[in-house]
């Protein structure tokens, strides 16, 4: 243990450094209305918290950040992969959601706070910081199946924190949303290595949030 943080001690800082400052912005987030309530706000503090310190880090290294994230090789690849992949996820989840209740309802009606912050801009910020940045550091120094789940657990973890100070970290329940969420982070990290991509990454993961939001399984 004390070998791997040696080898990863700069990015062991830097998550540590990010699951400190997302649980202050959650406690922050549940004990203040007007944050809630401005989803600007949340958005920039997304952008700032995960994502702008991933682009310092690598900018410090002089590494090419559109190339190191892969957000340039592959573009239309990625985009296509991302745009089947997502429409199956949308198709699975209206099938499940028609046999649980005999009809197909899709709610389109989030207001563009919705539609930025937990569709469009969770999917970027994510995918760049769990895949693109995380799982391909981890890989400089292992196999991707070893990191793959590795970035998987911290991503459920991230969740975790998230889940405990809203009061959702209830069993068992819990216990299907934590394997739900690492299943998906699995997932993504094999979709990011077969397409060599993340645009399809961002793209699942943008159809993945739609579908749990615009059609709820009850």
């Amino acid at each position: 243990m004390e070998k791997f943080l040696y080898r990863y001690r700069y990015l062991s800082i830097h998550i540590i450094l990010l699951f400190i400052v997302h649980s202050f912005y959650v406690y922050v987030y549940t004990q203040s209305p007007a944050l809630r309530n401005n989803y600007s706000a949340q958005i920039a503090l997304r952008l700032i918290t995960w994502t702008v310190p991933v682009l310092i880090y690598l900018s410090a290294l002089k590494i090419n950040l559109l190339d190191y994230l892969k957000l340039r090789k592959n573009v239309f690849r990625g985009i296509i992969c991302g745009l089947i992949i997502g429409s199956f996820i949308l198709i699975l989840h209206g099938t499940g959601y028609y046999f649980k209740n005999n009809a197909i309802k899709i709610n389109f009606q989030f207001g563009m706070g919705i539609w930025f912050k937990s569709i469009i801009l969770v999917g970027f910020s994510e995918e760049i910081l769990f895949r693109g940045f995380i799982l391909k550091k981890l890989q400089e120094n292992t196999n991707f199946s070893k990191a793959n789940i590795i970035q998987s657990i911290l991503f459920v973890l991230i969740h975790c924190v998230g889940w405990i100070q809203l009061g959702q970290f209830v069993f068992p329940s819990i216990v299907q949303n934590c394997g739900l969420i690492f299943i998906v982070a699995i997932i993504m990290g094999y979709i990011y290595k077969k397409t060599d991509s993340l645009w399809s990454c961002i793209l699942v993961h943008s159809f993945l949030n739609f579908a749990s939001l615009s059609m709820v399984l009850r």
